[in-house]
């Protein structure tokens, strides 16, 4: 009489598909939330940037103390006290490292003392707020 037929039943196709959207809502959800992957790549890209901005202020700022303790950089009398301004030596220093000091001052004392005073730099469009504490660079992100 009737031959077995052999397939997928509408039942077994229904429950699929309902699988299959649930998985694709959990997961756009995940990457799409405020703790999702997007955001954490974005946090993880300017936390980069921030560390970016501190390791090549670092470098032009050792090679400025490398050539101050070489005598290449002279202090006038009051600077040994009050530290030489040496914000642009370390701008030259930055080059095309893509980052650029935007604001403030950095000084450099006779006893090779560093004072940063409100430096900003830039990198990929981003500000950063530039801070030296015992004897490390830190940059965070401009009102982050």
């Amino acid at each position: 009489m009737f031959k077995s037929q052999k397939g997928i039943t509408l039942v077994a196709l229904a429950v699929t598909i309902v699988v299959l959207l649930i998985l694709a809502g959990v997961t756009i959800a995940f990457v799409l939330s405020d703790d999702g992957v997007i955001q954490s790549a974005q946090e993880a890209t300017t936390a980069n940037d921030g560390a970016i901005v501190a390791e090549n202020i670092q470098q032009a700022l050792v090679a400025v103390q490398i050539n101050e303790l070489a005598g290449k950089i002279e202090f006038e009398t009051d600077e040994a006290t009050t530290g030489k301004d040496v914000t642009s030596d370390i701008t030259k220093g930055l080059g095309t490292t893509g980052v650029a000091i935007s604001s403030g001052t950095i000084k450099i004392k006779d006893d090779n003392t560093v004072i940063f005073t409100n430096v900003k730099a830039t990198h990929n469009g981003k500000t950063f707020d530039v801070t030296y504490a015992n004897g490390r660079i830190t940059a965070e992100e401009a009102g982050a």
